[in-house]
Formats: structure tokens, sequence, C-alpha cells
């Protein structure tokens, strides 16, 4: 069951980098203003990078991976996982990182204009 954990971990981290890969990217095709696709592109490497670190550090937990499904050698070698408190650390700063990215604003044109 817990292969099944660590399994599931890693593709919802994956999924969830697509998902925003794929959002980020229909931005691109809806506006073609420059300053909005640095943007875009800037938040696109953001993702990347973010996600690359939490689906190591979701792989290696534990070291050697293997350690994470086997409860008995996790008793034995605690100092070979990361603790509790450590990776809840981890997950908040992680979120609030994401809360970070910036939202496109309206031009003054499209604000004098109404749309």
């Amino acid at each position: 069951m817990l292969k099944a954990n660590l399994a599931c971990r890693l593709l919802y981290t994956t999924a969830v980098f697509l998902v925003k890969s794929s959002i980020l990217l229909f931005y691109l095709r809806l506006d073609p203003r420059l300053r909005t696709r640095r943007l875009v592109y800037i938040l696109l490497i953001w993702v990347a990078l973010l996600s690359i670190v939490t689906f190591f550090v979701l792989l290696f937990v534990c070291t050697p991976p293997s350690l994470f499904w086997d409860l008995s050698r996790q008793a034995k070698e605690p100092e070979k996982c990361l603790t509790q408190s450590t990776q809840q650390i981890f997950f908040e700063v992680n979120g609030g990182m994401k809360c970070v990215h910036p939202v496109p604003r309206e031009s003054k044109e499209e604000k004098r204009w109404g749309w």
C-alpha cells in the first residue's frame, strides 16, 4: 500500500505540473502582448522548477526510496527519512511560493474602453 502511496504522490505532482503548464500555454494564445508573454514564460519556468524540486523531495523522502514502504526499517533507521515536521515546512513554503504567482493586469486602453 505504501508503494502505491509513493507512486500516487509522484503521479500527482507530474499531473499538476502538466495542468498548470497547459493553462499557461493557453494564456500565450489568448494574449499576444510581449509583456504578458514574458510573464507567462517566467511562470512556466517557475512552475517547472517548483515541480521538479517537489518531485525529487517526494521521491527521496527516505534514502533509499525503498525505505519509504518498509516501516520496520524506518523505525530502526529514522535518520534516513525526513521528519514529518521537515516535510510539513517544505510543503508550507512550497504552497506559499505558489501563491506569489503574479496575475496579468488590464492595460490602460482596456480600462478606458471597458473591455
